[in-house]
């Protein structure tokens, strides 16, 4: 009886032997193929990172993205312009005001109107 059970642990310790063996076996494999997809997966990103700048650069030197950027140079200058314009009616305003007296302006004697005289001879006004 004691040697069945020397023979079976034998066998038990064999077979756990061998699927330790077969474990470590599938667990370097599986390591070595995580470290081939984290290199291609770092490959594919720098490549991806390469193709957007590259899609940049097109779209700033594309037809729309010059006429995106002239568009956004005309309404720079507008906006520019239009500040400008408004500065200067505002100091002349200020200006007009300062330059107006505080009374109202007294009135200034009419002239009379001027008398025309036709070719015919007679005069009108």
């Amino acid at each position: 009886m004691n040697k069945v059970i020397g023979v079976i642990l034998v066998v038990a310790v064999g077979v756990l032997g061998w699927m330790l063996y077969q474990t470590q076996q599938q667990l370097a494999s599986s390591q070595q193929q995580v470290q081939l997809l984290e290199e291609s997966l770092t490959v594919t990103q720098n490549e991806v990172g390469r193709l957007q700048e590259q899609v940049a650069q097109l779209d700033r030197s594309s037809i729309q993205g010059l006429v995106r950027e002239a568009n956004d140079a005309i309404l720079d200058g507008w906006e520019a312009m239009v500040k400008t314009v408004e500065e200067e009616v505002k100091r002349a305003r200020e200006t007009m005001e300062q330059s107006m007296p505080a009374s109202p302006p007294a009135e200034q004697p009419t002239e009379p109107e001027p008398t025309l005289e036709s070719p015919d001879g007679t005069d009108r006004t």
